[in-house]
């Protein structure tokens, strides 16, 4: 949890340096979150022999994708 907050205060960080607008700013912020879970399968996958890794990460990309969509269409209605 703590990564988290380390790569959301980077990230305002970067777009107070190039002074970008709020929605840039929320744009980074999910494009860098919704990767995580693309990672952490390709990661299970690549170096792990076992399936059984898979599951967190799977479970962990669902959940991931299922509460992020319903924030995209919140942010993007107001």
């Amino acid at each position: 949890m703590e990564q988290y907050y380390l790569k959301e205060k980077m990230l305002y960080l970067l777009s107070n340096t190039f002074k970008s607008s709020k929605e840039t700013f929320r744009c980074w912020l999910m494009e860098v979150g919704l990767q995580n879970g693309t990672l952490a399968i390709v990661v299970a996958n690549t170096f792990f022999a076992s399936t059984v890794y898979l599951i967190p990460a799977a479970i962990y990309s669902l959940i991931m994708y299922a509460t992020a969509l319903p924030l995209i269409y919140f942010l993007r209605r107001n």
